[in-house]
């Protein structure tokens, strides 16, 4: 059963960054080919019938292989294609890309001004400075950084909806794991996080920058009575940050549509930031699930060397809050962090076994830019690959017993759908079991 992470949604950077430039320049065309739902045959054909001036990727670290994969094809067919990466991997990981070769320029951070300055630079001449982007020049990388983000986001046009294939993302599983309803679209209402955790790419600042209520039903408006959208999911890098904002939109939201459509946060939310009327609110207005990063059960850890400063108590009432008003509980951790100990280790088991967490998720720590792992820590207890994965398969087989497995059906939105997958969820667990006990 898919509890989230680990398939497509429908990108909304690249869709930004195409409505942006199709509003600047007029004579421009966009198509959108999402990996997911194609082959390399695919896309090999799609680049020969298309004849692009420029291929764009987007991609996570999770995807860098396929992206410097794609990137040596597109020399292969066309040379002179220019060819450009941006995205959290590109951001924090420039300096790679343009050795391999197959990458032209890299904009770094955010994409609409920093992409149509790049076009502007190569096909009309008109920058000569060019900002947040990277690139090779007599083989020595140029990056000239700049905080080069836009300020008002009600001036930025809604995403290019049209150049996805929309129901295709319908029909598989996504981020968010089972949906409440099938159509379901993601929505981005700020941009930027002044939080300090250093294993953050920060792609889009530091400074919180929000769009305005109106700005953010409007689209809402346009995905429910132009596409038949009925589930929004939230992924701002930190949606409550101004609570009161937040508040503000629900409660439009709820005067608006009362709780007809569904709402999740799988990119999380600031627990120590949660009061019970945002709760009460976000429940009123449709909200299933939300997702907090906890990272570790050690505070130490957590807050002195990821610099996440937040405490376990904020953490626990958060989801106390959600489990009185039957909004799904769900926890993201990360194993293997630099400075990690074993006794941190033990109280993250610990509170794997008792915590009220519906669902939680798993992760091996990567530090692509290799600025975390640089520094030295005194207790350090560096994990192998097989250690990782080890701990990662105990976490999951610790957490999903039977009595969590209940929960997660009685507080799922679909129950059909949960119960229609469950053996798969239980068929994993009972492997991770076995390699367990073979390790």
């Amino acid at each position: 059963m898919e509890l989230g992470i680990g398939g497509p949604i429908p990108p909304l950077g690249i869709m930004y960054v195409s409505s942006y430039l199709k509003k600047k320049l007029k004579e421009i065309d966009t198509k959108l080919v999402d990996f997911y739902f194609y082959n390399l045959s695919d896309f090999i054909k799609i680049i020969n019938d298309y004849s692009p001036d420029i291929v764009a990727f987007s991609s996570l670290s999770c995807e860098k292989n396929l992206l410097l994969e794609l990137s040596k094809e597109v020399k292969k067919i066309n040379a002179n294609i220019i060819t450009v990466s941006g995205g959290p991997y590109p951001t924090v990981s420039y300096k790679e890309l343009l050795k391999s070769r197959g990458i032209d320029f890299v904009v770094c951070g955010e994409g609409e001004e920093a992409f149509l300055k790049l076009i502007n630079h190569i096909f009309y001449n008109y920058e000569k400075d060019l900002l947040n982007i990277a690139y090779l020049k007599d083989n020595n990388i140029v990056f000239n950084k700049s905080e080069l983000y836009a300020d008002n986001l009600d001036d930025i046009p809604f995403p290019d909806w049209d150049i996805i294939e929309m129901d295709k993302y319908f029909e598989v599983y996504n981020w968010n794991g089972v949906n409440k309803y099938r159509r379901y679209m993601p929505i981005i209402t700020s941009r930027g996080c002044p939080y300090g955790c250093k294993f953050c790419h920060s792609t889009l600042g530091k400074k919180f920058r929000k769009r305005s209520v109106e700005n953010v039903l409007k689209e809402i408006s346009i995905l429910v009575e132009k596409y038949g959208i009925k589930e929004f999911h939230i992924i701002d890098d930190v949606f409550n940050f101004d609570l009161e904002r937040a508040k503000k939109i629900f409660c439009e939201i709820n005067r608006k549509y009362s709780s007809s459509l569904a709402f999740s946060f799988p990119n999380g939310m600031r627990a120590d930031l949660i009061d019970e009327e945002f709760i009460s609110i976000l429940k009123k207005s449709g909200c299933y699930k939300i997702y907090f990063g906890i990272e570790s059960a050690s505070d130490d850890l957590r807050n002195r060397i990821m610099n996440k400063n937040i405490k376990i108590e904020s953490i626990n009432s958060a989801v106390d809050l959600c489990l009185k008003y039957d909004i799904i509980p769900a926890g993201y951790f990360i194993f293997g962090y630099p400075g990690e100990t074993q006794n941190d280790l033990k109280n993250t088991f610990d509170y794997i076994k008792k915590t009220k967490l519906i669902i939680a998720h798993f992760f091996k720590f990567s530090d692509y830019s290799g600025s975390i792992r640089e520094k030295s820590y005194d207790s350090f207890f560096e994990y192998s690959e097989d250690d990782t994965k080890y701990y990662i398969y105990k976490a999951y087989v610790e957490f999903y017993d039977i009595k969590r497995i209940f929960r997660i059906i009685l507080y799922s939105p679909n129950k059909l759908k949960i119960l229609l997958n469950i053996t798969d969820l239980l068929f994993k667990i009972l492997i991770f079991k076995i390699i367990l006990k073979l390790r």
